[in-house]
C-alpha cells in the first residue's frame, strides 16, 4: 500500500482503512500496540503531511519503482534526456522517415549523385545553380531587400574585423594563397583564357554597361568618381606629398624606350602599346619599329622588374595621341630621325680609348644631383679640336699589335696631375679609327 490509498474517503468500509500487517508484525510487540494507535489516527496524521507505510515483503520491489518514478517526476529533465526518451519512444518513426528522406534526396538528384566522383566541386555547384536557380534567385532578393537584416550582418562583418587577431589572421591568409606561385600563375592563367575568349570578353562589357545604364549604379560610379577627384585635388595641393612624389620618381632612371620615337623615358611618361587600337593604315603601322623589345636568350637569367618590363612594347604619349588620329608623329624615327646602331669596334672601346679616337675633346663640370642617380652639368662647356694624327705620333707604338700601353689623360701638358689613367690596346683603338673612317665623313681624310 503506497501513502496516497490512504488518503481514501472514510465512508468506505473497514477492511479498506485497517493496514495489513506481516506475520512478524503481528507478533504482540509494543511496537504493534504503538502501530495500532498510529492505525486509528490515520486522518490527523495525513493532514499533518505524514505518511508512514507498512508494506508486506511480496510489494517492496514495486514501491521502489514507484518511488523512483515519482522521484523522477519531481525533478526536472535535461535536454539529452528528454531526446533520448522520445527517441526510445519514436525509434520506428523517426527511422523510417530518414530512409524516406534519403530515397527521396536520391531520386532528386540522381544525375549528381552517379558523377559526384567524376565531377569537381565547381561543376557540381554549377549544376545545382541551373537546376535551382529560381529559388536561389528569391532567396537573395529577400536577403538583400531587407534594409534592416543587411545593416546587421555589415554590422557584425565590421565588429568582427574590427577584432586585431580576425584582421592578422585574414590578412596572413590573403598573403599565404597570394604568395603561392603555383596557385598565382594557375589563376592568371584561367583569368587569361577566359578573356581571350570574345564572346566572354564581349559579354562582360556589355554587363558593364547595362549595369551603367541603371540610374542606381550610375550616380554611385559618379559619387565615387567625384570623391576620388576631390582626394587628387586634395593630395595635389599638398606640397610635401608633390616632393616626396617627384623625389620617389627621381630614384628611377629613364630605362624604357617608346617604339616609335626611340626616346628614353621614365615610366610615367609611357604607356604600353596595343597596336589593335589604332588606325590601321600604312603610315600608322610602319612608325612601330619594335626595336628594343627584349627577347630572352638560353644565357639570360634576369628576373628583376626592369627586365619584365624591356620584354613589353611601349609607346610616350606624344606619339600615341598622334597615332590615334592617323597621322605620323613627328619625332618618330620613320620619319628620317633614326640612329644607327653602335658599331662592335666601338662597343669595345674604354673610357680613355674613346678619347684617344674622338676629334673633339669637351671640357665641362659634371657633378651628381642632390636626390637621384642622376648627373648634371655646372657651368659652361667647352668643345676643343683634337689632332688625331699628333696623337698617335704622341702613343709609342710597337709592332706588336696586341701590346697594351698604360696611358694617361691630362687637361694641360703642363700640370702634374692626371685626369684618366688606364690601359689602352692598340689593336682595339687601330679598329675603331678604321672603322669610323669608313662610316663618318668627319673622319675622311684625318
Amino acid at each position: 500500500m503506497t501513502a496516497h490509498q490512504n488518503m481514501l474517503p472514510q465512508n468506505g468500509s473497514q477492511s479498506r482503512r485497517k493496514r495489513k500487517f506481516t506475520e512478524n508484525e503481528s507478533s504482540g510487540s509494543g511496537k504493534d500496540c504503538k502501530r495500532n494507535k498510529v492505525s486509528s489516527h490515520d486522518s490527523n496524521s495525513i493532514r499533518k503531511g505524514k505518511s508512514e507505510e507498512v508494506v508486506s515483503e511480496s510489494n517492496t520491489g514495486d514501491i521502489k519503482k514507484k518511488k523512483a518514478v515519482k522521484s523522477t517526476g519531481n525533478r526536472k529533465l535535461s535536454k539529452s534526456e528528454r531526446n533520448k526518451l522520445y527517441y526510445e519512444k519514436n525509434k520506428d518513426k523517426i527511422k523510417e522517415s530518414k530512409r524516406l528522406r534519403i530515397q527521396n534526396a536520391k531520386k532528386e538528384n540522381s544525375e549528381l549523385s552517379k558523377c559526384s566522383t567524376k565531377l569537381t566541386r565547381t561543376e557540381i555547384n554549377r549544376r545545382y545553380y541551373e537546376k535551382h536557380k529560381e529559388k536561389i534567385k528569391e532567396s537573395w532578393i529577400t536577403k538583400y531587400k531587407d534594409p534592416v537584416r543587411q545593416a546587421a550582418e555589415l554590422a557584425q562583418k565590421r565588429a568582427a574585423y574590427a577584432l586585431p587577431e580576425n584582421r592578422i589572421a585574414k590578412l596572413a591568409a590573403w598573403k599565404k594563397s597570394y604568395n603561392d606561385p603555383i596557385k598565382h600563375a594557375a589563376q592568371l592563367a584561367q583569368k587569361k583564357a577566359e578573356y581571350a575568349v570574345p564572346e566572354k570578353r564581349l559579354a562582360k562589357l556589355a554587363r558593364q554597361r547595362m549595369s551603367y545604364k541603371n540610374p542606381v549604379n550610375k550616380a554611385l560610379l559618379l559619387t565615387k568618381r567625384k570623391v576620388t577627384q576631390a582626394k587628387k585635388i586634395a593630395s595635389q595641393s599638398d606640397y610635401s606629398y608633390l616632393l616626396s612624389q617627384a623625389r620617389k620618381a627621381m630614384l628611377e632612371m629613364p630605362t624604357l624606350a617608346c617604339t616609335v620615337c626611340h626616346r628614353a623615358r621614365f615610366k610615367e611618361q609611357v604607356k604600353l602599346c596595343h597596336r589593335g587600337k589604332y588606325p590601321q593604315k600604312e603610315a600608322v603601322m610602319k612608325c612601330f619599329t619594335g626595336k628594343y623589345i627584349h627577347k630572352c636568350s638560353t644565357s639570360c637569367n634576369d628576373t628583376s622588374v626592369d627586365h619584365k618590363r624591356k620584354k613589353q612594347e611601349w609607346i610616350c604619349h606624344t606619339c600615341h595621341r598622334h597615332l590615334l588620329k592617323g597621322n605620323m608623329p613627328p619625332q618618330a624615327s620613320v620619319n628620317n630621325l633614326w640612329l644607327d646602331d653602335i658599331p662592335d669596334e666601338l662597343k669595345a672601346l674604354n673610357a680613355l680609348e674613346m678619347h684617344l679616337v674622338s676629334i673633339i675633346q669637351p671640357f665641362m663640370k659634371i657633378v651628381p644631383l642632390p636626390r637621384g642617380a642622376q648627373k648634371g652639368v655646372r657651368g659652361q662647356m667647352v668643345c676643343v679640336p683634337a689632332n688625331l694624327q699628333r696623337t698617335a705620333d704622341s702613343l709609342p707604338w710597337t709592332l706588336n699589335t696586341g701590346n697594351l700601353i698604360r696611358v694617361k689623360l691630362k687637361r694641360k701638358q703642363q700640370y702634374k696631375g692626371h685626369h684618366l689613367c688606364m690601359t689602352v690596346s692598340q689593336k682595339r683603338v687601330m679598329e675603331a679609327l678604321e672603322r669610323l673612317m669608313e662610316i663618318n665623313p668627319a673622319y675622311k681624310g684625318k
